[in-house]
């Protein structure tokens, strides 16, 4: 399972989803348990409301759910300043973001 993505290989018995989460118009991603038959294509929820499990202490400020962003492969060279290289990782600045991101060496 991709935190992002979902199911990364083919998977009828979980359902996968980005939801919206707080008063902002944030979005989480979320998976669960899919019993029964598939009825049409979409999405598939268990109910209207459902109980959200996360990990104890987590927040969804700092969150790979809050800071995750994609550079596409074709956006590297025109979104990416190299700024310097720590202990075999490569850090860049996302000018369209204003953060460092982050690449292994290995």
């Amino acid at each position: 399972m991709d935190q992002q993505r979902g199911p990364t290989e083919p998977c009828d018995w979980l359902g996968f989803a980005r939801i919206p989460f707080g008063k902002e118009g944030e979005r989480i991603a979320v998976c669960w348990l899919f019993e029964g038959p598939r009825v049409a294509t979409g999405l598939h929820l268990p109910g209207l409301k459902s109980e959200l499990a996360t990990p104890i202490g987590w927040t969804y400020e700092g969150s790979l759910s809050e800071r995750f962003s994609f550079v596409p492969n074709e956006d590297v060279q025109v979104r990416l300043k190299y700024l310097r290289t720590n202990d075999g990782i490569d850090v860049f600045l996302d000018t369209s973001t204003g953060r460092e991101v982050y690449k292994s060496r290995n």
